[in-house]
């Protein structure tokens, strides 16, 4: 005959056993192994919206630096064989400060020259380009680095001797 009294073994009270008695060490490895993959896939595609965000302010960057470069070109004076002169290369270099790079990522690589008598661009300078004569055409050919060097593009600009359209000679 059972009394209702309990054994001082008995450290539950009378309810059934079941297997969700507690956590094994398994569920505990498998849940930690889940929420690490979770947190490297989240991780991951982080790095790579910031990764691509740098790009883009990198691409934006080097098209400011084009359109400076070529705003600073044309608003600097003609000269009729710059080739030995610094006005072309610091008026292109001027446009890298707007955002914040160094005046080196802008270089003036070439200066070519029209030539009328051959109907094509030429290296060298004849120095008889005259205010508004065709020969006063120049191609500037200028490359843009980004500071990481990532990125670069090269372009150029023509420039001619505008004071013949000021005049009136065009």
């Amino acid at each position: 005959m059972r009394t209702g009294t309990k054994k001082a073994t008995d450290r539950r009270p009378d309810w059934p056993r079941t297997a969700d008695d507690g956590i094994t060490l398994v569920e505990v490895v498998i849940a930690i192994a889940l929420t690490g993959g979770i947190v490297v896939a989240i991780m991951g595609s982080l790095f790579t919206v910031i990764r691509s965000a740098n790009q883009n302010d990198d691409a934006s960057k080097l098209q400011a630096v084009i359109g400076g470069a070529t705003d600073q070109l044309l608003a600097v004076d003609w000269e009729s064989c710059p080739d030995g002169s610094d006005r072309y290369r610091n008026a292109a270099q001027a446009a890298a400060a707007r955002v914040d790079w160094d005046a080196a990522t802008v270089t003036v690589v070439d200066v070519d020259y029209w030539s009328a008598a051959s109907d094509d661009w030429t290296e060298n300078c004849s120095g008889a380009a005259t205010p508004g004569s065709v020969d006063a055409l120049q191609r500037i050919t200028i490359t843009v680095q980004a500071p990481d060097a990532s990125r670069s593009k090269s372009f150029d600009v023509i420039k001619s001797d505008t004071r013949a359209f000021k005049a009136g000679g065009i």
